[in-house]
């Protein structure tokens, strides 16, 4: 027992191993092996085993051997909380007998393997080239054996609960060290985008109401503004603020999206809108919806190469029946839908204009045909994305 005291965790498999092979060839045994249960088999492929050469050919406990321990049912053949069947032949006809004599097992003694109250696993000892009667005094012994190497492998398993938990430990360290440094960064890009919107606002006094550069001007505000909701959410990732959800309309939201996203698009993409939902409302972060407006614009326009139409719009639908979405289930009721799309008769022609030319001029590295057919609609109570 000793040798387990100070054994490093990825000793421990081989000194087990080397424990069975003394204890088969002290008792004059064939094999012996630990089946060890699920909690605690992460890196034990199933147990551990030792077999003489003179021995049946079986490797390691078999499941059906493991199922008849766990079941035992012949109290006769039970002794000190262990199933001791010394003459295998002499067993009652039954599954017991058909199972042990199935593996050609003569002799069996199965211990069951405890620790804090909690069975591990069970250590079986088999003759299969002679029988093997068992003393109280050697079952005794064999138990403390069992004990030993059961708690052998609870520290292993505990050693290795142990290094997960510091690695997570590690990993949370790691991001709270990256919240700090997003939480700075955040803090000084808000003085550059105060800085911006302080000339910007000063512009407007001096620029003509109708004129196409106040225009731009308050453009520039716009964006300026959700440049600050961002470093918001930067900011309440580092744990210095928390983001509020409220009660917000939706279209005015969507629409302003909408504006950033034809900025942004070459002149070779037009962005259609049908924002139907007037009054539709939902509670949770602008900053957030125009998020999700703004990154599946970018990847829709990506899939069709910045060519084309994109329609995005927004309406009202009701969901009959429950329906399964990539993060959980979406119950029936009344929902928003987002939906990003290029309509079906432009994407039919850019189609049929890739296909014929397809022979004689190579296509666009992730320019797949069917990529820009994708869709997402997003039903909301908050948000909720399924492609399609």
């Amino acid at each position: 027992s000793t040798q387990f005291i100070n054994l490093p965790r990825d000793r421990i498999r081989a000194g087990i191993s080397k424990g069975l092979a003394r204890l088969v060839e002290h008792a004059g045994l064939d094999g012996a092996q630990i089946f060890v249960s699920r909690t605690y088999d992460a890196d034990l492929s199933g147990g551990y085993f030792y077999r003489r050469p003179s021995g049946s050919a079986t490797a390691r406990l078999p499941n059906d051997l493991i199922e008849l321990a766990s079941h035992w049912t012949l109290a006769d053949h039970e002794r000190q909380g262990c199933i001791d069947v010394p003459r295998v032949g002499g067993l009652p006809e039954g599954r017991e007998k058909a199972c042990l004599q199935a593996h050609q097992i003569r002799s069996w003694l199965c211990i069951p393997m405890w620790h804090a109250g909690e069975r591990l696993g069970f250590l079986a000892l088999d003759g299969v080239t002679h029988e093997k009667h068992w003393t109280d005094d050697d079952i005794a012994l064999l138990r403390t054996a069992a004990e030993i190497f059961a708690n052998a492998i609870a520290r292993q398993h505990n050693e290795r609960e142990r290094e997960a938990l510091q690695a997570r430990l590690n990993q949370s360290q790691r991001l709270e060290a990256i919240g700090t440094l997003a939480g700075g960064i955040a803090h000084e890009f808000n003085n550059i985008l105060s800085a911006v919107l302080g000339y910007s606002e000063m512009a407007l006094v001096v620029l003509l109401k109708e004129s196409r550069a106040r225009r731009y001007v308050q453009q520039i505000m716009k964006a300026d503004r959700r440049a600050q909701d961002v470093t918001e959410q930067i900011l309440a990732f580092s744990r210095r603020r928390e983001r509020q959800h409220h009660a917000l309309r939706v279209q005015p939201v969507i629409a302003e999206a909408v504006d950033l996203l034809r900025a942004s698009f070459p002149a070779t993409l037009a962005v259609e809108t049908h924002l139907a939902a007037a009054d539709a409302a939902m509670t949770g972060d602008p900053t957030e919806l125009q998020q999700v407006v703004m990154n599946l614009g970018t990847n829709a326009a990506q899939a069709m190469n910045s060519r084309g139409v994109l329609e995005i719009a927004l309406d009202m639908t009701e969901i009959v029946e429950a329906q399964a979405l990539s993060h959980g289930n979406l119950p029936a009721g009344r929902y928003i839908r987002l939906a990003v799309r290029e309509p079906a008769a432009a994407w039919i022609r850019r189609l049929s204009s890739a296909s014929s030319s397809r022979s004689s001029r190579p296509s666009r590295q992730g320019t797949a045909p069917g990529s820009a057919c994708r869709r997402c609609t997003a039903l909301s109570r908050h948000i909720g994305v399924r492609w399609t």
